[in-house]
């Protein structure tokens, strides 16, 4: 019953047994211009232009540590974030895809060529990146493509459905569906 709203611009809200809590850069959030929040292991994974904050849930406030290049991140922007096999997955706004186990593992790649990267999803453990290239599967540090972007169309990811479809949208106002199985 415990869930968090992000803003950019405006900091995070958390809601824990029945608490609504708000934490911006006075309260003790790293920036109140956060891109996405994972949750895992009772703790919140909040991505920021400053890094991503660790929030624990069953304390109700922000730990003192935060993930920046200090860390291994390699920029401090990070834009997306994902849980996959008990794992963090983050990105950044331009090439670089990440693997956080712990606070001192993390691993990162840099994609082949840079390309914006739009999303990030997984699904049975895979992890799917969408940038303006197209779709692609992320398969021990490197891209498989798996749809192509006509003309660098901007490709944005919906999550997958409960029968395994990975739903996406385009930037020229079109929908698809690709089955996962």
């Amino acid at each position: 019953n415990n869930y968090a709203v992000r803003s950019y611009g405006n900091g995070v809200r958390i809601h824990i047994k029945g608490n609504s809590l708000h934490f911006d850069n006075n309260s003790g959030l790293i920036s109140n211009e956060v891109y996405d929040i994972a949750f895992l292991n009772s703790l919140y994974y909040i991505a920021t232009d400053q890094g991503i904050q660790i929030f624990d849930s069953e304390k109700a406030q922000p730990l003192g540590e935060s993930l920046n290049t200090q860390n291994g991140l390699v920029d401090m922007v990070t834009t997306h974030l994902e849980v996959s096999n008990g794992e963090i997955w983050y990105t950044d706004y331009d090439r670089n895809i990440g693997r956080i186990r712990s606070r001192d593992d993390i691993k990162n790649f840099s994609l082949s060529k840079s390309s914006k990267i739009n999303d990030l999803t997984s699904f049975n453990n895979r992890i799917y990146i969408s940038t303006n290239d197209g779709l692609s599967e992320f398969v021990e540090g490197s891209l498989n493509n798996i749809f192509q972007s006509k003309e660098n169309i901007k490709i944005n990811l919906s999550k997958v459905d409960a029968e395994g479809n990975l739903w996406i949208w385009t930037g020229d106002n079109k929908l698809y569906k690709g089955s996962l199985y």
